[in-house]
Protein backbone atom coordinates (compact mmCIF):
# COMPACT_ATOMS: atom_id res chain seq x y z
CA UNK A 1 0.00 0.00 0.00
CA UNK A 2 2.88 2.39 0.69
CA UNK A 3 3.99 2.32 -2.96
CA UNK A 4 0.56 3.33 -4.29
CA UNK A 5 1.06 6.98 -3.36
CA UNK A 6 4.79 7.02 -3.97
CA UNK A 7 5.43 9.60 -6.71
CA UNK A 8 8.44 7.56 -7.87
CA UNK A 9 6.42 4.44 -8.70
CA UNK A 10 5.86 3.36 -12.33
CA UNK A 11 2.29 4.69 -12.57
CA UNK A 12 3.16 8.23 -11.48
CA UNK A 13 6.29 8.20 -13.63
CA UNK A 14 4.21 7.20 -16.67
CA UNK A 15 1.55 9.81 -15.95
CA UNK A 16 4.21 12.48 -15.53
CA UNK A 17 5.76 11.62 -18.90
CA UNK A 18 2.31 11.54 -20.54
CA UNK A 19 1.54 14.98 -19.11
CA UNK A 20 4.85 16.33 -20.44
CA UNK A 21 3.98 14.96 -23.90
CA UNK A 22 0.58 16.66 -23.82
CA UNK A 23 2.00 19.98 -22.64
CA UNK A 24 4.73 19.90 -25.27
CA UNK A 25 2.29 18.98 -28.02
CA UNK A 26 -0.14 21.77 -27.19
CA UNK A 27 2.66 24.33 -26.85
CA UNK A 28 3.87 23.35 -30.31
CA UNK A 29 0.41 23.75 -31.83
CA UNK A 30 -0.35 27.07 -30.12
CA UNK A 31 2.99 28.66 -31.04
CA UNK A 32 2.68 27.38 -34.64
CA UNK A 33 -0.69 29.08 -35.29
CA UNK A 34 0.85 32.23 -36.88
CA UNK A 35 2.28 29.80 -39.55
CA UNK A 36 5.44 31.93 -39.91
CA UNK A 37 6.57 30.61 -36.52
CA UNK A 38 6.28 26.89 -37.37
CA UNK A 39 10.04 26.62 -37.92
CA UNK A 40 10.79 28.14 -34.52
CA UNK A 41 8.22 25.86 -32.90
CA UNK A 42 9.77 22.81 -34.59
CA UNK A 43 13.20 23.75 -33.26
CA UNK A 44 11.81 24.22 -29.74
CA UNK A 45 9.92 20.93 -30.00
CA UNK A 46 13.09 19.06 -30.95
CA UNK A 47 15.12 20.90 -28.31
CA UNK A 48 12.88 19.63 -25.50
CA UNK A 49 12.50 16.17 -27.09
CA UNK A 50 16.29 15.76 -27.35
CA UNK A 51 16.62 16.69 -23.69
CA UNK A 52 13.90 14.20 -22.79
CA UNK A 53 15.72 11.52 -24.76
CA UNK A 54 18.93 12.31 -22.89
CA UNK A 55 17.07 12.35 -19.56
CA UNK A 56 17.98 15.99 -18.84
CA UNK A 57 14.55 17.60 -19.28
CA UNK A 58 12.92 18.94 -16.12
CA UNK A 59 10.51 21.81 -16.90
CA UNK A 60 8.93 21.33 -20.32
CA UNK A 61 7.23 24.73 -20.72
CA UNK A 62 10.23 26.71 -19.46
CA UNK A 63 12.66 24.80 -21.69
CA UNK A 64 10.33 25.10 -24.69
CA UNK A 65 9.95 28.89 -24.51
CA UNK A 66 13.67 29.35 -23.84
CA UNK A 67 14.53 27.38 -26.99
CA UNK A 68 11.76 29.18 -28.91
CA UNK A 69 13.17 32.62 -28.13
CA UNK A 70 16.80 31.59 -28.52
CA UNK A 71 16.34 30.10 -32.01
CA UNK A 72 13.65 32.44 -33.37
CA UNK A 73 15.71 34.25 -36.01
CA UNK A 74 17.55 31.30 -37.55
CA UNK A 75 14.56 28.97 -37.37
CA UNK A 76 12.24 31.50 -39.03
CA UNK A 77 14.67 32.10 -41.89
CA UNK A 78 15.14 28.36 -42.36
CA UNK A 79 11.37 27.77 -42.27
CA UNK A 80 10.57 30.49 -44.82
CA UNK A 81 13.33 29.24 -47.12
CA UNK A 82 12.36 25.58 -46.81
CA UNK A 83 8.64 26.30 -47.28
CA UNK A 84 9.36 28.37 -50.40
CA UNK A 85 11.56 25.59 -51.81
CA UNK A 86 8.87 23.00 -51.08
CA UNK A 87 6.17 25.02 -52.86
CA UNK A 88 8.38 25.57 -55.92
CA UNK A 89 9.28 21.88 -56.11
CA UNK A 90 5.63 20.84 -55.85
CA UNK A 91 4.56 23.35 -58.52
CA UNK A 92 7.23 22.07 -60.89
CA UNK A 93 6.18 18.48 -60.29
CA UNK A 94 2.54 19.39 -60.92
CA UNK A 95 3.25 20.71 -64.42
CA UNK A 96 1.99 18.37 -67.16
CA UNK A 97 4.59 18.14 -69.91
CA UNK A 98 5.61 15.63 -72.56
CA UNK A 99 8.90 14.62 -74.07
CA UNK A 100 12.07 12.89 -72.94
CA UNK A 101 13.74 16.11 -71.78
CA UNK A 102 10.78 17.10 -69.65
CA UNK A 103 10.54 13.59 -68.24
CA UNK A 104 14.18 13.94 -67.19
CA UNK A 105 13.44 17.33 -65.62
CA UNK A 106 10.50 15.88 -63.67
CA UNK A 107 12.73 13.10 -62.44
CA UNK A 108 15.29 15.67 -61.29
CA UNK A 109 12.55 17.63 -59.52
CA UNK A 110 11.38 14.47 -57.76
CA UNK A 111 14.96 13.67 -56.74
CA UNK A 112 15.33 17.24 -55.45
CA UNK A 113 12.15 16.80 -53.40
CA UNK A 114 13.54 13.62 -51.84
CA UNK A 115 16.80 15.38 -50.98
CA UNK A 116 14.80 18.32 -49.59
CA UNK A 117 12.89 16.01 -47.24
CA UNK A 118 16.11 14.30 -46.14
CA UNK A 119 17.77 17.61 -45.29
CA UNK A 120 14.68 18.97 -43.51
CA UNK A 121 14.51 15.91 -41.24
CA UNK A 122 17.89 16.90 -39.77
CA UNK A 123 17.98 20.70 -40.15
CA UNK A 124 15.63 21.75 -37.35
CA UNK A 125 16.96 19.17 -34.84
CA UNK A 126 20.49 20.38 -35.64
CA UNK A 127 19.45 23.96 -34.89
CA UNK A 128 18.02 22.74 -31.61
CA UNK A 129 21.19 20.86 -30.63
CA UNK A 130 24.11 22.88 -31.99
CA UNK A 131 25.08 26.52 -32.34
CA UNK A 132 26.03 27.06 -35.97
CA UNK A 133 25.39 29.21 -39.02
CA UNK A 134 22.44 28.37 -41.25
CA UNK A 135 24.78 27.49 -44.10
CA UNK A 136 26.72 24.97 -42.03
CA UNK A 137 23.50 23.63 -40.50
CA UNK A 138 22.08 22.86 -43.95
CA UNK A 139 25.36 21.36 -45.16
CA UNK A 140 25.65 19.19 -42.04
CA UNK A 141 22.00 18.14 -42.40
CA UNK A 142 22.66 17.03 -45.98
CA UNK A 143 25.82 15.11 -45.07
CA UNK A 144 24.19 13.41 -42.07
CA UNK A 145 21.12 12.44 -44.08
CA UNK A 146 23.36 10.65 -46.60
CA UNK A 147 25.78 9.14 -44.10
CA UNK A 148 23.01 7.83 -41.83
CA UNK A 149 20.63 6.85 -44.61
CA UNK A 150 18.93 4.03 -42.69
CA UNK A 151 18.16 6.42 -39.83
CA UNK A 152 16.93 8.99 -42.36
CA UNK A 153 14.46 6.44 -43.74
CA UNK A 154 13.33 5.60 -40.20
CA UNK A 155 12.83 9.29 -39.36
CA UNK A 156 10.70 9.73 -42.47
CA UNK A 157 8.83 6.48 -41.84
CA UNK A 158 7.94 7.55 -38.30
CA UNK A 159 6.16 10.70 -39.47
CA UNK A 160 4.68 8.94 -42.52
CA UNK A 161 3.20 6.20 -40.32
CA UNK A 162 1.19 8.66 -38.23
CA UNK A 163 0.03 10.47 -41.38
CA UNK A 164 -0.97 7.15 -42.93
CA UNK A 165 -3.02 6.23 -39.86
CA UNK A 166 -4.87 9.54 -40.19
CA UNK A 167 -5.53 9.26 -43.94
CA UNK A 168 -6.23 5.52 -44.05
CA UNK A 169 -9.05 5.68 -41.52
CA UNK A 170 -11.28 8.66 -42.43
CA UNK A 171 -14.09 7.26 -40.28
CA UNK A 172 -11.88 7.89 -37.24
CA UNK A 173 -11.04 11.48 -38.16
CA UNK A 174 -12.45 12.88 -34.92
CA UNK A 175 -10.31 10.51 -32.87
CA UNK A 176 -7.13 11.06 -34.90
CA UNK A 177 -7.67 14.85 -34.88
CA UNK A 178 -7.85 14.75 -31.11
CA UNK A 179 -4.73 12.59 -31.02
CA UNK A 180 -2.85 15.12 -33.17
CA UNK A 181 -3.95 17.90 -30.83
CA UNK A 182 -2.93 16.02 -27.67
CA UNK A 183 -0.07 13.67 -28.55
CA UNK A 184 1.04 12.94 -32.09
CA UNK A 185 3.41 15.85 -32.84
CA UNK A 186 5.29 15.40 -29.56
CA UNK A 187 5.36 11.59 -29.88
CA UNK A 188 6.83 11.79 -33.39
CA UNK A 189 9.47 14.27 -32.21
CA UNK A 190 10.23 12.08 -29.18
CA UNK A 191 10.75 8.96 -31.29
CA UNK A 192 12.89 10.85 -33.79
CA UNK A 193 14.87 12.51 -30.98
CA UNK A 194 15.82 9.09 -29.60
CA UNK A 195 17.37 8.21 -32.96
CA UNK A 196 18.94 11.61 -33.53
CA UNK A 197 20.42 11.86 -30.04
CA UNK A 198 22.55 8.76 -30.68
CA UNK A 199 23.85 10.25 -33.94
CA UNK A 200 24.52 13.69 -32.47
CA UNK A 201 26.38 12.19 -29.51
CA UNK A 202 28.80 10.49 -31.91
CA UNK A 203 29.83 13.87 -33.27
CA UNK A 204 29.95 15.47 -29.85
CA UNK A 205 32.28 12.73 -28.60
CA UNK A 206 34.76 13.59 -31.37
CA UNK A 207 35.31 17.01 -29.79
CA UNK A 208 35.70 15.84 -26.19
Amino acid sequence: MKNIFNIDNKFFTFMSKAADIMILNMLFILTSLPIITIGTSLTALYSVSLKQSAGTSAYVAKEYFHAWKENFRQSTILWVGSLSAFILLCLNLALKVDGTFYFFMRFMMFLSLVLYIMVTLYAFPLLAKFENTLKHTIVNAFLMSIRHFFTTCTLFGTAALFLFITVAYPSMIKLTSMAWFLFFFAIIARIQATLLDKIFNRYLSQFE
